[in-house]
Parts: structure tokens; sequence; C-alpha cells
């Protein structure tokens, strides 16, 4: 047995509550159980309102195992506890009393608690090997329950997400396009060299993107801050990539990163970061309004219009300096263009229409968006899949990962909507 179980039962009312008494025989009424309390230090749930012995309190109202866990947790020296109007425990073992000495009525659950819950709490909690405690039943809940609970989570994610870009606007003095530019290299990047390729984005003033005409020297700046120009080589265009770079570097007094330099190294030729560096220099040089036309419309397929592009000339023949390769225009594709919007456009259109009070309609048309886009194929979506539950769209995917990273993973169960079902 854990306390959040007994807070389960307390929030959601699961038990009898006829001939409802105190520990001392007092009849209980519970008019509101209260609001829960999940972040803040003091009671279990404020503002509940009951009626003891035919006496209506307001107050709050604490839950432990045991009784004793009140003094275990040093409440009775903790004067935010004197509001406290019901003590509820499981097993009630000792008397609790505020600092005026008045004894606190308590209440023990456990004879009001149908034993049918307990033991269905019991196999969820303890039965389950996998991080899906629910697997063996989960796949037996309401679709209009589980539609609605991903909903929710994928909005969680969302203003979720919404914080570090939040902070990442600021730092560039609400520069949208800068800020947009600074979350495609970290996508460019992917999840080998994203967290390089975002450090990259933010090592040199957005002007200079603003102000470069061609390719080559969006290049040279790109790979010069990430250390991948080998002053000795013998690559013609790497040369001209130097020359670009070092005049790039006087005139703007730029200093390259000092982490290191982005990995080959697990990736397959066509996300090299080379090519993807390349990508995005021809992106930039050739759309540098994309978040002006995101703001009017931040459709998927405006976005995919958008990011479209291949890679400059040199690299249609390479993907590494100084080895010639097959011809390949290593266009961007549908699949990776899905991944960039899902991951950094939707948040940031999101933040956008958050800050400039068009929040009213931006859930329905980012839902309308993401469902129009397939799943992810990722590990946690097969569990969900094998637990006989379809996931149909990429909302629901990226709501899984919500469900696996802050609730199933973290012992969060009880505070899914779907275990109401599940345990009931």
């Amino acid at each position: 047995m854990k306390e959040d179980f007994l807070h389960y039962l307390w929030k959601f009312q699961k038990f009898n509550t006829l001939d409802f008494f105190s520990t001392n025989q007092k009849p209980i009424q519970v008019i509101k159980q209260g609001i829960h309390n999940q972040e803040n230090p003091g009671p279990d749930f404020f503002n509940a309102q009951l009626v003891i012995d035919s006496q209506k309190w307001a107050g709050n109202v604490e839950i432990h195992l045991k009784s004793s866990d009140w003094y275990a947790h040093n409440h009775h020296n903790d004067l935010n506890y004197d509001s406290v109007i019901l003590h509820v425990v499981w097993e009630d073992d000792v008397s609790v009393f505020r600092s005026d000495e008045s004894q606190i009525p308590s209440l023990e659950l456990k004879p009001y608690v149908d034993a049918n819950l307990v033991t269905n709490y019991q196999s969820l909690i303890y039965n389950n090997k996998s991080w899906l405690k629910c697997s063996n039943s989960i796949a037996n809940v309401s679709s209009f329950e589980w539609g609605n609970w991903l909903e929710r989570l994928y909005f969680e994610r969302l203003e979720h997400k919404i914080k570090p870009i939040n902070s990442l606007l600021n730092s560039n003095t609400n520069d949208w396009e800068a800020t947009l530019f600074c979350l495609l290299a970290k996508s460019f990047g992917g999840n080998i060299n994203g967290d390089i390729f975002f450090k990259m984005a933010q090592s040199f003033p957005y002007a200079i993107i603003r102000k470069a005409t061609k390719v080559i020297e969006v290049e040279a700046l790109f790979m010069g801050q990430l250390n991948m120009l080998d002053v000795d080589t013998n690559d013609a265009y790497e040369k001209e990539l130097i020359l670009s770079y070092q005049f790039l570097k006087s005139k703007y007094s730029l200093k390259p990163l000092v982490e290191g330099k982005p990995q080959f190294f697990r990736l397959r030729p066509n996300n090299f970061p080379t090519i993807r560096l390349s990508q995005l220099a021809v992106l930039v040089v050739n759309s540098m309004s994309i978040f002006s036309s995101l703001a009017s419309d931040f459709s998927f397929d405006n976005f995919k219009n958008s990011i479209k592009v291949g890679v400059s000339e040199y690299w249609i023949t390479h993907f590494t300096f100084g080895k010639k390769s097959k011809p390949s225009s290593k266009n961007v594709s549908n699949s990776f263009c899905q991944v960039v919007y899902i991951n950094s456009i939707t948040p940031l259109m999101f933040l956008y229409r958050k800050l400039n009070t068009q929040e009213f309609d931006t859930h329905s048309v980012i839902l309308n968006e993401l469902i129009e886009l397939s799943k992810e194929n990722n590990s946690k979506v097969k569990v969900l899949e094998d637990s006989g539950v379809c996931v149909k769209n990429s909302m629901e995917s990226q709501a899984i990962l919500t469900l696996y990273s802050d609730y199933c993973t973290k012992g969060r169960c009880l505070s899914c909507k779907v275990v109401n079902q599940v345990v009931s």
C-alpha cells in the first residue's frame, strides 16, 4: 500500500460513504473533498468542506497510511497543520492533536473500501514488470476517455516544450526568425548532433545570416564555428570555405566552439553533419522569412514546401570533404520534415500564438495538423500497441512519450486519467 493510493481514494471518493464514521464514532458527510495539493508543502487537500457530528467544517485534509505518520512527518510541530479538519488514514494507530491540544478527527478508510479495488490496485502496482503497469488492461479503457487523455498529455508536452523556447526568444531579444533558426539548427543536427548544432546557431549574431547572399558563406560560417575545416586540406572547395570563414571570423570577431566537432559515427551518409549543414545553409539563404510565412499559415504542407531543399553543388557529389561519390540531390525527405515540424515548429507557433492572444483557436489548429500526420514508430508506441492499443497519428505518439516520461516511469499511475477505469 502506498500513500498516493489513499490520495486517489479520497480525491475520487472511491469508497462507501453511507454510514460513514470517524474512529470515535462521529458521523461524517463529505460536501467537498478539497483541492489536491500535489506541489506545495502543507496538507494534502485544501479547502475541504465536511459535516462531522452535525457540525459543518471548512479546512484541510491530511492523509497518511498510519495515524502515527503524523508524528513521523513532524506535523505536530508545524502550525500549517492546525487547519486540518480530518486526518484520513488506512490504519488508525494513535490519536493526533493540534497545537491547542484539540484532537483532530480521524477517518480509517480500510473498512469502507471495496476489497476488489485494493486487489486491482496491488495488481497494477506490484505485478507488472513493464514500465506500462496497466498493459494487461489498458486496451479496455473506453476510446472516449483514452482520446481525451491523449489530447491533454499532448498539450502538457507542448507547455513543457515552450518554456526553453520562451527563454531562447528572450535571449534573442524577441527575434522570432533568429529563434526559429536556432530550433531548426537543433533539428537538423538530430539526436546525435542536435546540441552542438544548437550551440553553433547561438555562437554568432543572426544578423550575419540575414546579410548572407551565398550558400558558400553560410556553409563556411557553420563549419568554421564547428571546427570542421582542415587547414591542411588539398580539397579545393574546403579551401574556399576556409578563406570565406577566415574573412567572417575577422570581420565579426567570431570564436569557434570549444565543445569539439559534430559526430559522423552511427549516422547514415544522408544524415552526416556535412550534408545537414549544407541543407540548412541552402534553406536560410533561399528562404529568409520562414517564420513570417508560418505566422500566417503554420500548416505542415506550408512548412514542408518551405524547407524542401537540397544541398549546394559540391555536396551533390560528396558526403565528406575530398571523397567523391555518386551524384545525388540529397533533398530533405518528407519524414525529416515531419520530425522537424512536430518537435520544433508546433511548439514555436504554439508559443507565438499564446503570446499574441491567438490561443483561442490554436489548440484545434494544432490538433488538426498533428492528427493528419502519421504516428512515430518508437519503442514506447510499440509497448502500447503490443498491449492492444491502436496508435493512430503523431499527436497520439507524442502524447505517449509524455505518458512514459512524466507518468509511467515516475510512478504517477494514480494521476493518470485512464487508471480510474483500470483500477475501479
